[in-house]
C-alpha cells in the first residue's frame, strides 16, 4: 500500500553515505574510494529511502549534480550510523538530519574529502516527540532556525549553531473532531521575516479530509503567529509558491482529488487554488481557479510556479490508469499523470508529458531558483522492490527535464555547497 506522503517514511530506516558514480577516481592512501565531489565545485544531498532483503534503509547521495548523466554507486556504501532524512541546509556544507528512530536532529559537516562527518545532535524528547524526521526544518538565521511539526500545529526555535533549543509557541489550530491537523507539507514560504506555514485536516488514515485550509503567518523576529486565515472552498493545501511581488499561491496535491474519484463523498477532498495578495495573509476570496477546467475535466493540481505569469500543473488520466479496485492509494500513486503547462492568464493549459505517463510528484524541493520534484516508475521494480524516483523540472521554454534517477523513493534534495 501506498501512504501519503509524509507518513511514508515511517518505517525504520537505515543511513548510509552514498559515493556517486561519474567517472575514475584514485583511491584514498587508506585504500578507500576516493571522493567523487570536486573540492571547489557544487555539491548536492539526495536523501533516500531504499528496500532492502531485511526491509528498508535510508541512504544520502552526495552528487556534484543534478543531472541525469550522474550515477549514485549504491556499492559503494559507507555507513554513517543511525537513522533519518535530510532535513535542511545552509548550503556552506553543513546539513541537518532528522532521526526517526529517536527525537533527534544531527548536524553533518561536508568534509574535504567529500563525505558527511556527524557533528552535535540535538534532541527534542523533552518536548514530547518520539521521531524528528515527522517536520519541516526552516533556517532563520545563522544561530536561528524552526522545527516545525507535522501534526500539532506545534514550531520549536532553535540554534543551529550550538544545537540548542531556545523556545517553542503554538499555531494554535482549531481543533475538528476525529481529524488531524497537518502542518507543513512539501513546500511553505519564507520571506521578508515572515513564514507562511499551510495546514489541512484529515483522519489517521489520510483519506477523510476537512472542509477547510488554513494558512499561519509568522513574524520570525518575536516568535509570534500575527494572522490565521481559513479557506472553505476546498480542503488540500499541500504547495505554496511565492511571485516576485510576493503574491502567494496555496495549491493541493491531485492525489487528494483522485481518492474522491474512486470514493466518491466517502473520501478525498477538492483541490485547493487559492491566492494571497500581498500585504496581508489573507486569501483572496474573488480568487479561486477550478484547475481541472484547463486540461478536459481531469483531477489536476501540483501547481508549481516557473516564472510569474508561468506554471506547471499535474493531471490525472483516468483513461490511462488501471481501474479502481479496493486500494485507494494504489489507484492514486500509479503511473497516470502527465503534466501540462499553463500560462495565467489563459483559460487552458498545454500537455507537455507527451511520453510515457508518470507517478504524481509528491514531493519538490526548490535548489537554485528552480522547483525539482520526483516521479517515481512503478513499473521499472528493482530486485529488491523498489520503483526508479527521477528528479524532474519544467524548464522556462516549458520542456519537461528529467535529471538523476535513483531505486527508492526521493526524500529531499539539497544543495549543500
Amino acid at each position: 500500500m501506498r501512504l501519503p506522503s509524509f507518513t511514508s517514511f515511517a518505517a525504520t530506516v537505515g543511513l548510509a553515505l552514498l559515493a556517486p558514480s561519474c567517472g575514475d577516481d584514485e583511491a584514498n592512501d587508506d585504500g578507500t574510494p576516493g571522493s567523487q565531489i570536486p573540492p571547489d565545485g557544487p555539491a548536492y544531498v539526495v536523501s533516500i529511502s531504499i528496500g532492502t532483503p531485511d526491509g528498508s534503509s535510508s541512504v544520502f547521495a552526495v552528487v556534484p549534480s543534478l543531472d541525469a548523466s550522474i550515477t549514485a554507486d549504491l556499492s559503494n556504501n559507507a555507513s554513517v550510523g543511525g537513522f533519518g532524512v535530510t532535513l535542511a541546509t545552509d548550503a556552506q556544507g553543513t546539513v541537518f538530519v532528522g532521526l526517526v528512530e529517536t527525537p533527534e536532529i544531527v548536524r553533518y559537516t561536508l568534509t574535504d574529502a567529500g563525505v558527511l562527518e556527524p557533528g552535535l545532535r540535538m534532541s527534542l524528547q523533552g518536548r514530547g516527540f518520539a521521531s524528528s524526521a515527522a517536520g519541516k526544518v526552516v533556517l532563520v538565521a545563522p544561530n536561528k532556525a524552526y522545527f516545525v511539526s507535522v501534526l500539532e500545529g506545534r514550531v520549536i526555535v532553535w540554534n543551529p549553531e550550538t544545537m540548542t533549543i531556545t523556545g517553542e509557541f503554538s499555531l494554535d489550530l482549531p481543533a475538528i473532531e476525529g481529524l488531524n491537523a497537518i502542518t507543513a507539507p512539501d513546500t511553505i514560504v519564507f520571506s521578508d521575516g515572515r513564514l507562511t506555514v499551510p495546514t489541512l485536516y484529515w483522519d489517521e488514515d489520510g483519506i477523510v479530509f476537512g472542509d477547510r485550509v488554513i494558512t499561519s503567518v509568522i513574524d520570525t523576529n518575536t516568535d509570534t503567529v500575527v494572522s490565521t486565515d481559513e479557506d472553505t472552498r476546498c480542503g488540500s493545501a499541500w504547495f505554496m509558491h511565492e511571485t516576485s511581488d510576493g503574491t502567494q499561491y496555496v495549491g493541493g496535491h491531485v492525489p487528494h482529488e483522485v481518492y474522491r474519484l474512486a470514493l466518491g463523498e466517502a473520501g478525498g477532498t477538492e483541490i485547493c487554488h487559492l491566492r494571497i495578495v500581498p500585504p496581508g495573509g489573507d486569501f483572496d476570496d474573488s480568487f479561486f481557479v477550478d484547475l481541472s477546467s484547463l486540461t478536459g475535466g481531469r483531477p489536476t493540481g501540483d501547481f508549481v510556479l516557473i516564472d510569474d505569469n508561468t506554471a506547471g500543473i499535474l493531471a490525472f488520466h483516468e483513461d490511462e490508469a488501471t481501474p479502481f479496485d479496493d486500494d485507494v492509494f494504489d489507484f492514486a500513486f500509479q503511473n497516470a499523470y502527465r503534466w501540462y503547462l499553463w500560462n495565467l492568464d489563459e483559460s487552458d493549459a498545454t500537455l507537455i508529458q507527451t511520453d510515457d505517463a508518470g507517478s504524481p510528484a509528491g514531493r519538490r524541493f526548490l535548489i537554485d531558483g528552480t522547483w525539482y520534484f520526483q516521479e517515481e516508475d512503478r513499473t521499472g521494480i528493482d530486485a529488491d522492490g523498489n520503483p526508479v524516483a527521477t528528479l524532474l523540472n519544467i524548464t522556462r521554454d516549458g520542456q519537461l527535464q528529467r535529471g538523476i534517477s535513483v531505486p527508492g523513493q526521493i526524500r529531499n534534495v539539497l544543495r549543500i555547497r
